[in-house]
């Protein structure tokens, strides 16, 4: 036998045994069944509270985003009047403010999201009003930098290895590839990447969401708009794929058919079908929360990644048999632990065996909200 003949027949063993030893990748189905007596120790086994300290120039009205990250917090405040992004530690000390509303340097105009770059130990803050990304840094909170974005988005993520994942929506004026939905750029914005070609999903800004990324266990999802079909995407492999398919029992989460053939009004066409028109995820090692609107009513959906089982119930009607008021919308994940804020207006009457009446006792006169961390 050649020489020839020997190298392709082991050549051709190679690829045999890496084809073989390549696990088949399946599509999670994650269902979600409706229980009308959820109770709040349904969806809680372990949780903590984080009191977040009032100075004179912090009011939190709205807890727009949360980023925890080295045992920081950062909270962008963007749809009240002062527009700020406020810092505290873990314990809930108000370490001060990055950035101010204005024209100047390091100002921005409407911040409407934040990320942190791990690498470089900066929070990058998207101006949706300019288009730019501004850097600061986050052992002194001084201005760094600031980047124009040479195309339009609906939201961002960092990834890692200092590169951000941008979502490109129908409705963004952009041109050439900067169309595709999915775009990967590294911190000047420059693309490395692009994937997913333009679909004719509604052509509107984000609705009731602050954004189509999270984050888990060193992977970033996304899904498009009013869609069911969850994707994550890869920079090893230098993919994106479909992880997870939503679905529940008497509510529909509307296909991606459903959503480009009735592209007009779609918002109402979904509340009159019926159909979930808004919704968030988050997980952790153990769950994933979906967090979703249909019509004026919000519902949790808990998804057990053990049992592969799913339920969901109206917020509103949760029991609340662990004194933690209502249910609140998740904001983020912070050491596999879920965050929720609770606002402090409207408490006043807590009943004696809350255990947030301590909190609402205190004598640090408060005003600001409460972070609930729980599994």
């Amino acid at each position: 036998m050649s020489n020839k003949i020997v190298y392709f027949t082991l050549l051709l063993f190679i690829v045999f045994l890496v084809s073989c030893s390549k696990e088949t990748r399946n599509t999670t189905s994650v269902y979600f069944a409706k229980k009308t007596d959820m109770a709040m120790s349904d969806l809680v086994s372990d949780y903590t509270f984080i009191s977040l300290e009032t100075k004179d120039d912090n009011l939190i009205l709205d807890a727009s985003m949360v980023r925890i990250w080295n045992d920081y917090i950062y909270i962008l405040d963007c749809f009240s009047q002062n527009k700020s992004i406020y810092v505290f530690d873990i314990q809930g000390k108000y370490l001060g403010k990055i950035g101010n509303v204005g024209g100047g340097p390091g100002e921005y105009i409407m911040p409407l999201a934040i990320v942190v770059d791990e690498v470089n130990n900066q929070l990058i803050v998207k101006d949706v009003a300019l288009n730019k990304l501004l850097y600061y840094n986050l052992s002194s909170f001084k201005y760094v930098k600031e980047q124009s974005i040479p195309f339009y988005s609906d939201c961002m993520e960092y990834y890692k290895d200092e590169t951000i994942v941008w979502y490109i929506g129908s409705g963004c004026a952009n041109v050439d590839d900067y169309q595709k939905h999915i775009q990967v750029s590294d911190l000047q914005c420059n693309i490395i990447d692009r994937y997913i070609p333009r679909k004719k999903f509604p052509q509107r800004s984000m609705y009731n969401v602050m954004t189509y990324f999270h984050k888990y266990n060193d992977k970033l999802f996304f899904h498009h708009p009013f869609s069911n079909v969850v994707y994550s995407y890869n920079n090893v492999e230098d993919s994106v794929m479909v992880e997870y398919t939503l679905s529940s029992d008497g509510i529909i989460f509307p296909s991606e058919e459903y959503v480009m053939d009735n592209n007009e009004n779609i918002v109402e066409q979904l509340s009159n079908d019926g159909h979930v028109q808004y919704y968030d995820l988050h997980e952790n090692s153990e769950k994933i929360l979906c967090y979703f609107g249909v019509n004026k009513s919000k519902y949790i959906g808990v998804y057990s990644k053990k049992d592969g089982i799913g339920l969901y119930s109206d917020v509103e009607h949760i029991k609340d048999d662990l004194g933690l008021i209502k249910y609140g919308r998740p904001k983020t994940v912070y050491n596999d632990f879920f965050v929720n804020v609770i606002y402090r207006e409207g408490l006043d009457s807590l009943s004696e065996n809350s255990v947030l009446k301590p909190y609402f006792e205190s004598k640090d006169n408060n005003l600001n909200p409460i972070l609930v961390l729980y599994k």
